[in-house]
C-alpha cells in the first residue's frame, strides 16, 4: 500500500490536505473515547440543538468512521451504554442511542427493501 508521500509523483503534496479526517479503525475508536469521555455532553447530547455550519464538529464526528466500517455499531452502542450508566441522559429519537438506532433502521430498509435507491418497484415509495 503506497503512502501519501508515495504520491507526489502525481502531484500530489501531504501538505495540501483538506480535511480534519484521519481514517481508520484506531482512528476511529481514538474519536469515539475522546467524544465518550466528555460524559455531561454525551448525556445532553440532541440532534435537532446541534449546530451543522460549527466550523469543527458539534456532533460525534464518528459518522465517517461507521460509514465505512471502521467503527462498529456494536462497540459504539455498548461503550456509549457503558458511559451512560447511572446517569441521567435524554432520549430517544434526540438522544445518541436514538440516532445510532434511527441510522440501524435506515440500513436494515436501505439492506431489505427492493429497488429502495428508486421510485419504479420500490414497494414502500409512493409512485407518483
Amino acid at each position: 500500500v503506497p503512502s501519501l508521500s508515495d504520491l507526489k509523483q502525481y502531484d500530489f503534496n501531504p501538505k495540501d490536505y483538506t480535511t480534519w479526517f484521519v481514517a481508520g479503525e484506531k482512528e476511529g475508536i481514538k474519536v469515539m473515547k475522546e467524544f465518550l469521555a466528555q460524559k455531561k455532553r454525551v448525556s445532553t447530547f440532541e440532534k435537532p440543538k446541534t449546530d451543522p455550519t460549527a466550523l469543527s464538529p458539534d456532533t460525534t464526528a464518528l459518522s465517517p468512521y461507521m460509514t465505512r466500517g471502521s467503527l462498529s455499531a456494536r462497540l459504539f452502542y455498548h461503550s456509549l451504554k457503558d458511559t451512560l450508566k447511572g446517569m441521567t441522559s435524554s432520549k430517544p429519537p434526540v438522544s445518541l442511542k436514538g440516532q445510532l438506532y434511527w441510522r440501524e433502521m435506515a440500513y436494515l430498509i436501505g439492506f431489505s427493501v427492493p429497488n429502495f435507491n428508486q421510485m419504479e418497484g420500490n414497494p414502500i415509495c409512493k409512485q407518483i
